[in-house]
């Protein structure tokens, strides 16, 4: 009889190892539910209105501040464009020092950054 009573004993534990598995499981449900839930408030409703659509063109290279003594003037435009691929900035800073009045003239670190705006960035974007 010491075999029945050790079936029963095993069987009362599987029922409350079972038992707590299901608690855990309903547990588990209702931590995802309540996950979804959370996850659905986070997305934007109906009532912000649609995804705003991407900037055209004209808008998305639009720049605060005034434009570059190079964009400014097509002659000094015309006298970089025709140089930068071939000299520094430090040498082409000097031609232009040396072609056109001190006005007109520019730095190493503006044609930096007019470099930066629009020839490396046609580079990576492609034509």
């Amino acid at each position: 009889m010491d075999g029945d009573r050790g079936m029963e004993a095993a069987r009362g534990e599987l029922r409350a190892a079972l038992a707590l598995a299901g608690e855990a499981h309903a547990a588990a449900a209702r931590a995802v539910t309540a996950l979804e839930g959370a996850s659905r408030s986070l997305e934007p409703s109906s009532a912000e209105g649609p995804a705003r659509p991407p900037l055209d063109p004209v808008r998305a290279a639009h720049r605060i501040g005034q434009p570059s003594k190079i964009e400014r003037d097509p002659e000094l435009a015309a006298f970089v464009l025709a140089r930068v691929d071939r000299l520094t900035f430090k040498a082409l800073a000097a031609e232009v020092a040396a072609a056109f009045p001190c006005e007109r003239h520019v730095s190493v670190s503006g044609l930096h950054r007019w470099w930066h705006r629009h020839i490396a960035a046609s580079r990576r974007t492609g034509p």
